[in-house]
């Protein structure tokens, strides 16, 4: 067994499969939080207390979204724009999986945990995030 960072050096449809799957996040983190920021604009002009809209609340936005477009469609907008969706390991995806597979997304220090944790332990299934092998997911292209 190997790494991700390990196999992610040699085999170049791994890193095109990350590179797809950060664009799918980017895709869908402009999606999520630029209407958050913008309610948080208007109401610092109208001067209410945005300290836990920044952090706290706009992790929960994206949260609810991932985690209703994952169980409603199999995807978020981002993954579905790059050809992606989430599938469980065992069987039928269930929303207690999806519910897993996104709850690090309400902090932002987590999701990054969560990559790196990825990348640096031995893993059977490099295309996963450590979230993902918790809830027994992948992110997968949609042909697969």
């Amino acid at each position: 067994m190997a790494t991700a960072l390990d196999l992610i050096e040699h085999d170049a449809a791994l890193r095109d499969y990350w590179i797809k799957r950060c664009f799918a996040s980017v895709i869908d983190a402009i999606l999520v939080l630029t209407p958050v920021y913008v309610f948080m604009g208007l109401l610092a002009l109208a001067g209410g207390d945005l300290w836990w809209m920044g952090g706290v609340g706009s992790g929960f936005v994206w949260f609810a979204y991932s985690t209703f477009f994952e169980v409603a469609m199999g995807a978020t907008i981002g993954k579905m724009l790059t050809g992606m969706k989430v599938v469980s390991t065992e069987g039928r995806l269930d929303p207690s999986q999806v519910v897993m597979r996104n709850i690090t997304k309400i902090f932002a220090l987590l999701i990054v945990f969560d990559m790196v944790i990825a990348f640096v332990t031995e893993t059977t299934d490099p295309h996963q995030r450590y979230m993902d092998r918790m809830a027994k997911t992948a992110l997968v292209f949609e042909s697969n």
